[in-house]
């Protein structure tokens, strides 16, 4: 996705790319290709095959087909980093970011059932006791590329030669899909304690962007429908304004070139004294406490910094405003 003014979105993407944070998609009749996914789309059968994702410089076969029962006849379309497919019963979403994440939200009951690539290993995952009866998962393993596979609101069932994954979502439900990156240096136990608590519903949008002086290229995932709106529509851009669900985590992942004063992160009409934690622990700590207090936890990965912004309980219509310094272009 692109903001207004693209004189320069050909470089800001060049360089999303090359930091390995997002990729435009391209399409070629039924065939969507991207540096972090690429896969077929099937629109009579409402089928995503040969579904590869991005790791250690080549990609690799997850599945080899994903069918979902009511999205049948729908039309793809694609927006800068995301492919998306909808229904009246069901929306789809892949994004072309490390992580290799396909979202799906149900409006009504669907079935969804995956043809996993061969070589697959697939481990259930029952943490009922702290997600819930009907939160689920399954990890993915291959000898090359390892995901998560998680459904809110419904079961997976493997088969007996663990080829074949059915997901039966009820009304309201969601899937969604994540690989372990290697590259992006975050431990596969880091990625895990993200994806666990995704299940558990404390993160709410996950945000990568960067800007220069006239656009900005973003990729934005909402595992909480309508839990983040960004301003886009200014011609110069100054900065990007987002508005955030109370009580949840923001992930936000900026190229450290479009960005100036990372530690003024605070919520607007919030307070300026936001803990600044240690370990991303502290925020989901706050948002298994229903703390009133913001938290934020910075990373910097080489050019890239991630920003994980605890929103607190109460908060009224919070935002985040994120300053461009516009240095990426230079």
């Amino acid at each position: 996705m692109t903001t207004a003014g693209s004189a320069d979105r050909d470089l800001l993407l060049q360089r999303a790319e090359d930091l390995e944070m997002l990729g435009a998609f391209s399409q070629s009749g039924s065939v969507i290709s991207g540096k972090f996914v690429a896969f077929n789309y099937e629109q009579g059968s409402g089928s995503i095959t040969s579904y590869k994702v991005y790791n250690n410089q080549s990609q690799a076969t997850v599945f080899e087909a994903m069918r979902v029962s009511s999205l049948a006849g729908a039309n793809g379309t694609l927006d800068l980093s995301m492919f998306s497919a909808s229904s009246p019963s069901v929306q789809l979403m892949v994004h072309n970011i490390p992580w290799g994440t396909i979202h799906l939200a149900a409006a009504n009951e669907t079935t969804v059932t995956i043809g996993l690539a061969h070589g697959a290993n697939v481990m259930a995952i029952n943490h009922s006791d702290v997600w819930g009866t009907d939160r689920t998962a399954v990890n993915i393993t291959f000898s090359d590329v390892a995901g998560t596979l998680a459904v809110i609101h419904g079961s997976i069932d493997i088969s007996p030669d663990q080829g074949n994954l059915t997901v039966n979502i009820s009304k309201g439900g969601q899937l969604f899909f994540r690989a372990f990156a290697d590259y992006t240096r975050i431990s596969h136990g880091g990625q895990w304690l993200t994806m666990d608590y995704l299940i558990r519903g404390a993160i709410s949008s996950e945000l990568w962007a960067l800007a220069s002086n006239t656009s900005a290229v973003y990729d934005l995932v909402q595992f909480h429908p309508g839990s983040l709106s960004l301003a886009s529509d200014k011609v110069n851009i100054s900065d990007l304004e987002v508005g955030v669900q109370a009580h949840s985590i923001l992930l936000v992942h900026l190229d450290q070139g479009s960005i100036g004063h990372l530690n003024s992160f605070i919520p607007v009409g919030m307070a300026t004294d936001t803990v600044a934690a240690t370990n991303i622990r502290d925020d989901l700590k706050a948002w298994r406490d229903n703390s009133t207090e913001p938290v934020r936890y910075i990373i910097r990965n080489g050019d890239v910094t991630t920003a994980a912004m605890y929103v607190p309980a109460g908060a009224s219509s919070p935002k985040l405003v994120l300053g461009l310094d516009h240095k990426s272009s230079d």
